[in-house]
């Protein structure tokens, strides 16, 4: 994977990037994390962060939007368990327009950055194509049995 694959860009409806999660970084100990930038440009807001989240996480997101692309449920939402101060929903009306809603917390100073923005559906393939790249650093749950004596 090079480098520019290394990332998940949220766009806005005139393809302009608003959230970037990446530099990710894959580390495991009692659960499996991916440690990664998070850059919001929104209008004149700009935030950057290093945050994670477990690798779970991004599965459910990935799975998630394959079933809200598919005209399942009409909300879909990340809120890593680990970094509870980012969170990203989306909402779908009735004639396919998505709103985004990303809240980034400052937890020292008890702020919190909240954008909302609209955009069609025809992102959600490449969202999910660079989210499943990420989860290719992650290896594979372990599928051993123990060995009989």
């Amino acid at each position: 994977m090079n480098n520019s694959d290394n990332k998940i860009i949220f766009i806005d409806k005139n393809r302009s990037t608003i959230i970037t999660l990446e530099d990710f970084v894959y580390s495991e100990s009692a659960i499996q994390i991916f440690d990664y930038k998070l850059t919001i440009s929104y209008e004149f807001f700009h935030a950057e962060t290093n945050i994670d989240c477990e690798v779970s996480d991004l599965m459910m997101l990935s799975e998630h939007l394959r079933l809200f692309y598919k005209g399942g449920p009409k909300a879909c939402h990340f809120i890593p368990d680990i970094s509870s101060h980012f969170s990203i929903h989306f909402y779908i009306d009735d004639f396919g327009i998505i709103t985004v809603n990303a809240k980034l917390g400052v937890p020292s100073s008890q702020s919190e950055l909240v954008i909302y923005y609209q955009i069609d559906q025809s992102f959600i393939p490449d969202l999910i194509k660079q989210i499943d790249n990420i989860l290719t650093l992650a290896p594979l749950p372990s599928t051993k049995t123990p060995s009989s004596k």
